[in-house]
């Protein structure tokens, strides 16, 4: 007797499963997978949203860029700025034989 509940517990959940059941297969609604039209709508969705997107993206970039570039230039200003100009007058001076006046017109 439990072999025989063994096999029609079987064979009701074979019945359960699709592809074993007493329903032909041309009434059975199975979808398995996306239709190309539903590919193709969610691609150009995509293409869409990256056309909206990449140029604000690379906008950003160039912002991010001109930012680093702005402080770079600020230091290098700074560190300018901090450098001695009197002992470059009098090196340059010393080293050419010019006087203050000559040296102080190379520079402006």
């Amino acid at each position: 007797m439990a072999s025989t509940t063994a096999c029609g517990e079987t064979q009701r959940n074979l019945a359960l499963m699709p592809e074993f059941s007493a329903v032909p297969a041309s009434q059975r609604s199975v979808r398995r997978g996306f239709t190309l039209i539903e590919l193709m709508v969610v691609m150009a969705i995509i293409g869409l949203l990256l056309s909206i997107a990449a140029p604000r993206f690379m906008l950003a970039l160039e912002r991010g860029k001109e930012q680093v570039m702005l402080y770079d230039l600020s230091q290098m200003r700074r560190a300018i700025d901090q450098f001695e100009p009197p002992r470059l007058l009098r090196r340059l001076h010393s080293l050419r034989g010019l006087s203050h006046e000559e040296v102080e017109q190379v520079f402006t």
